[in-house]
């Protein structure tokens, strides 16, 4: 078990006893919680003792992430030094990013596997090298886990930073985003942009939700009609900087669904899922993944989640104090739910992801104390 796992185990009766002391537990608390225990239930039908590790993991990374992130209590001040921190970290990886994008070493991986003593794959090799550049990933396992890591933060930037600013101070969001050459990042980043822009036009078009949602169903339907391949492949492989691995991505959507209809509720755990000998065995869909290996209960109860913490934070978007605190927390959540169809979040990316998560949701229980009193 890696470092990072033994400190949350160490900490997590830390994390239980302040939860349950300030009371901390709702819904979507629950609703996590279940999800943890169930998928450790799911590898335990399919593969018995063996996979217990898998599920403590799992329950560390998700709920004692969430956990620790929820004991912030919507403390603006705390929230403040910890984003600075993330923008420092990200901010000191731009010489490594170049470097690595350029000459194509991870030098990060390397050093970290000296002093571990860790196995490192040195050079991701041709396979990673796109549009010029060698694909970057410093601390992180996989290029597009550095990208969608520091994009998801990139929403924080203007509740303190006028937009100039905003884009200087987020400049280890952006080489991130640039280095890492993958279309999620790119992505995530008109998806917030395009929130943003859909509020701005709320304040002079009336329903202008309304009217954007019929016009994507209209569309929706037009490419259906009108297109052979549609619109699901239309839209991956038009909007992808790489169209073969998007739809290596679609094809795993495609073959994947037998052994899911198969196991419904408690998915194939870590067995060999059915595709083409010629395919690998990744999975690149974090909500996909969830439902493979352990079933669609878990999906249910993990899109429960993320969807009551949107709600919560959409319904708070006006309030006076607080709301453009939840409004960008709205567009980063809606990013992450975005990226997690092209992307699994595995090692520490999941871990940032839901640590991330209990940091925005501490402001919905700070806000709720607030309007109790």
């Amino acid at each position: 078990m890696e470092l990072y796992r033994i400190l949350l185990l160490l900490v997590t009766p830390y994390v239980f006893i302040n939860l349950n002391k300030n009371k901390l537990i709702g819904l979507k608390e629950k609703l996590l919680f279940v999800f943890c225990i169930y998928v450790g239930v799911s590898f335990y039908i399919n593969h018995g003792f063996v996979k217990i590790e898998s599920g403590i993991i799992n329950f560390l990374e998700v709920f004692i992430g969430y956990g620790l992130g929820l004991l912030l209590l919507g403390d603006k001040n705390i929230f403040k030094n910890v984003f600075k921190v993330f923008l420092i970290v990200f901010l000191t990886l731009i010489p490594f990013a170049v470097y690595e994008a350029i000459d194509g070493v991870r030098f990060l991986h390397i050093i970290a596997a000296d002093i571990f003593g860790n196995p490192v794959v040195e050079e991701l090799g041709d396979s990673y090298f796109r549009h010029g550049i060698h694909r970057a990933s410093t601390l992180f396992s996989h290029p597009i886990l550095y990208s969608i890591c520091g994009v998801m933060l990139f929403p924080i930037l203007f509740i303190y930073f006028r937009p100039l600013k905003a884009v200087v101070m987020g400049a280890g969001i952006l080489v991130a985003m640039i280095t890492s050459v993958t279309s999620a990042g790119f992505l995530m980043i008109a998806f917030q942009f395009s929130l943003y822009l859909l509020k701005r036009l709320s304040f002079y078009i009336d329903k202008i939700y309304k009217i954007i949602f019929i016009t994507m169903i209209l569309l929706y339907v037009f490419l259906v009609i009108s297109s052979n391949r549609g619109p699901i492949l239309i839209l991956i492989q038009t909007l992808a900087l790489n169209p073969a691995t998007a739809y290596a991505r679609y094809q795993q959507w495609q073959f994947s669904i037998d052994d899911i209809s198969s196991n419904p509720f408690f998915g194939i755990g870590f067995h060999n899922w059915s595709r083409p000998f010629w395919m690998s065995s990744s999975v690149d869909s974090f909500w996909l993944n969830t439902t493979l290996i352990s079933g669609y209960p878990s999906l249910i109860l993990l899109l429960s989640f993320f969807f009551l913490s949107l709600k919560e934070h959409w319904s708070k978007k006006d309030n006076k104090s607080n709301g453009h605190y939840h409004f960008a927390f709205f567009c980063s959540i809606s990013s992450i739910l975005f990226a997690g169809l092209t992307v699994d979040f595995f090692d520490r990316a999941q871990l940032m992801v839901f640590f991330i998560m209990g940091i925005y949701n501490s402001f919905l229980l700070n806000l709720n104390k607030e309007t109790k009193k």
